[in-house]
């Protein structure tokens, strides 16, 4: 039977959707706010209403679903929010997926609040594959020193290519290991980016001369110990 509490909880999760304060502090003792797995709190942080999240936090479950509540605050950018949920929360919850999903949205400033307290290793480093994927430069350049670029045989990086993110593949190409020319014959199967594809010829390039001067160097080296020796 549907009685007075729990419609109070509904008018409650739609005031916090809203942002409407009033409401929220005047419906939080006339309903239990962790019903519908705390959906009260989930949508003000969703939204981004703070004010709501810090009188929702003390009465609901902030980690129920996998702290689905941080995980939204984070996919939606919503930085204050994000920072008032993880003392409460697990950010490492669900292969630490508030992280991805701010990196996913390419939210700086919600990525260096988790990034301390999550596991950027996660999932194969699924942050910076993601942050790779959507060319997500700057979350891409954050999360490199604290993740696996070279992880699921750099992905993160075949991705950014694929996708033609040229800064991205930039910033990861020195932290990850590939085939250089089967990337190159992949991407121009696919019509690939000219910026990304001219990169990597570069890159083959400049590798070659290199292998060639290598040679060159030891060739030198080795004759002169056979002239030293007659």
């Amino acid at each position: 039977m549907f009685g007075m509490t729990d419609l109070n909880t509904t008018f409650l999760i739609k005031a916090a959707r809203i942002g409407n304060i009033e409401d929220v502090q005047r419906l939080i003792s006339l309903c239990n706010p962790k019903d519908q797995e705390s959906a009260a709190l989930y949508l003000a942080a969703e939204y981004g209403h703070v004010e709501c999240v810090k009188l929702l936090i003390p009465v609901s479950d902030p980690k129920v679903e996998n702290s689905y509540a941080l995980k939204m605050a984070a996919s939606r950018g919503h930085a204050h929010c994000v920072k008032l949920l993880i003392p409460v929360s697990n950010p490492k919850a669900n292969n630490s997926a508030a992280l991805t999903h701010a990196a996913m949205g390419g939210y700086v400033e919600c990525l260096q609040l988790l990034i301390p307290v999550s596991d950027p290793k996660a999932d194969d480093s699924s942050a910076l594959r993601w942050a790779a994927n959507d060319g997500r430069t700057e979350c891409v350049k954050l999360l490199i020193p604290m993740s696996d670029p070279k992880a699921n045989n750099s992905e993160a990086l075949r991705a950014a290519a694929f996708y033609g993110h040229l800064d991205c593949v930039e910033a990861l190409f020195d932290y990850s290991e590939v085939d250089m020319n089967e990337l190159l014959d992949v991407l121009k199967s696919h019509d690939g980016d000219d910026g990304v594809v001219r990169f990597l010829e570069d890159k083959i390039e400049i590798r070659r001369q290199r292998e060639v001067l290598e040679n060159e160097t030891a060739c030198v080296a080795h004759n002169s110990v056979k002239l030293r020796k007659m």
